[in-house]
């Protein structure tokens, strides 16, 4: 039997002190097989795997290291003061690399990630400000994804494999999560968007169940033609104009519940539930009330 965990936000970045070079505006260390970056950056970020194990980390257009011993996690923790808009690009390759952390603190930051392999999980820690994570088709993570990204216009698309969680969080701004068709997620996903106009999408499959939440503003959830829920669907949208529109597989139970009775639910002639279709507009969530709302069957 699977045991429940309370998931709680992860700690925060630290980094212990170590010898290190000054390279322009950022630190590039080296710890125990874990590359350490830190300092606040004058251009992007780029650290790419090259032939021979050999790892070169870039500012803007400039190599400001090269290294040759990194073998476990890479650490990044950019702009302490929270005021630069960070971009950060990983091409891990074949890199033997555990664990991805990184922590942009606030401003408009990027990480996108287009190639790698990673053996344990990848966080990302955005505060105030329009934050993306940005997963390629060749970037598989084999445990858990945690997105924090804190107040702004979010965004997280997942074009890879993820093979346990992927959790995101967001406060007030309109977000965005895109599961594309490559994406596979390895058991569960789930979206705590916030107040504003919100959108998540699923074109890829889910093994596990999926899980979404929205505040004040209009949302919209859509399961697409090529999307797969192989466990329970369940969409909670909060006040405003929202609608769902299910064009793909739920093998388990749809379930959505609203405070605004004139959301729109579309189920499409073609689409799967292989459980219960729960409607539960106008009520808060986990609470009775009359929902009536407009609940299509096309």
């Amino acid at each position: 039997m699977q045991r429940k965990r309370k998931l709680g936000r992860p700690t925060r970045l630290t980094c212990e002190s170590l010898e290190h070079r000054r390279l322009m505006a950022i630190d590039v260390g080296v710890v125990d097989g874990d590359l350490l970056i830190g300092g606040t950056a004058d251009g992007a970020v780029t650290i790419a795997a090259l032939e021979g194990g050999v790892m070169e980390v870039k500012e803007g257009d400039m190599v400001v290291a090269t290294l040759t011993n990194v073998t476990d996690d890479l650490r990044i923790q950019l702009d302490p003061e929270g005021t630069v808009n960070d971009e950060v690009l990983l091409s891990l390759g074949d890199a033997p690399i555990d664990q991805v952390m990184v922590d942009l603190g606030g401003g408009d930051n990027v990480l996108s990630i287009d190639s790698g392999s990673l053996s344990g999980r990848l966080f990302l820690f955005g505060g105030e400000g329009s934050d993306s994570l940005l997963m390629g088709q060749d970037v598989e993570v084999e445990d858990n994804v945690f997105a924090w990204l804190g107040k702004g216009d979010n965004l997280v698309e997942v074009d890879g494999s993820i093979g346990r969680n992927l959790f995101v969080r967001a406060g007030a701004g309109d977000d965005t999560v895109a599961l594309s068709d490559n994406a596979m997620i390895g058991r569960n996903a789930d979206f705590q968007l916030g107040d504003g106009d919100n959108s998540a999408s699923v074109s890829g499959q889910i093994e596990g169940r999926m899980s979404y939440r929205g505040g004040s503003g209009d949302d919209a959830a859509e399961i697409a033609e090529t999307g797969v829920i192989n466990g329970n669907a369940s969409i909670d949208l909060g006040k405003g104009s929202n609608q769902v529109t299910h064009l793909g597989v739920i093998e388990g139970n749809l379930r959505v519940v609203s405070k605004n009775s004139e959301d729109t639910v579309i189920i499409d002639d073609t689409a799967i539930v292989g459980g219960q279709v729960i409607e539960q507009l106008g009520m808060e969530s986990k609470r009775g009330g009359k929902g009536i709302g407009r609940f299509f069957f096309r």
